[in-house]
């Protein structure tokens, strides 16, 4: 980040601290999309209240949190893999309840029931599709597709070094292509990721092109 670019996002996070609805709503239309897109992914049973938890940590540390733009996106998304934890915890002391009594109500508010279907519908492929990897390619392409996050930026979220980080994703992209192309040689690089029409956000990622 440039250094007008670094004042841009100072003010911005100074104006946040103090309230300010605006700054708030630049800061969550910035990353809500993509922290969806890697909560979705990655499992969790009700993505949008997991988006809503995150931002309510985000807000309760916004005062204490020290940094740039790049270290705020990183902070967030660490935000998120707790997050992601602590429900899959709370999952697993819940009553389980009939599968069609949980779809019916979380259907029934819906304002775009088919939006709703598809979405999850996209998601569970794509959780299928990654489940070919290891943990940590799978941690890794999540963060850099559908966080959009840089290597350096999935780097301090993991605590990997960033060449570990990035021969990850390399790895993954390839295990993801083999997957889906057996006939593939292992030579190739794969140009495109192989997720389905809806999973990825419609900024596809710039991590796509190996953003550093």
């Amino acid at each position: 980040m440039d250094g007008e670019g670094e004042s841009a996002f100072d003010a911005l996070l100074a104006r946040a601290r103090t309230g300010d609805e605006a700054a708030w709503a630049v800061l969550y239309d910035s990353l809500a999309p993509q922290v969806l897109g890697y909560v979705r992914v990655r499992g969790a049973s009700d993505a949008e209240e997991v988006l809503g938890d995150v931002f309510l940590h985000v807000a309760r540390g916004i005062g204490a949190f020290e940094g740039d733009g790049s270290s705020f996106r990183s902070w967030v998304f660490v935000i998120a893999t707790s997050r992601l934890l602590d429900e899959r915890r709370r999952q697993r002391r819940k009553p389980t309840e009939p599968l069609e009594a949980v779809t019916e109500e979380r259907l029934s508010g819906s304002l775009d029931v088919q939006a709703e279907v598809e979405q999850a519908a996209a998601a569970a492929e794509v959780a299928a599709l990654l489940a070919v990897l290891t943990p940590d390619q799978r941690e890794v392409i999540s963060l850099r597709v559908f966080g959009e996050l840089t290597s350096q930026e999935v780097a301090d979220i993991v605590g990997k070094p960033v060449g570990a980080v990035k021969a990850l994703y390399r790895r993954g992209l390839g295990g993801l292509r083999r997957a889906l192309e057996p006939e593939m040689g292992e030579a190739q690089e794969p140009s495109l990721l192989p997720f389905p029409p809806g999973a990825v956000p419609l900024r596809l990622s710039s991590a796509v092109t190996e953003r550093s």
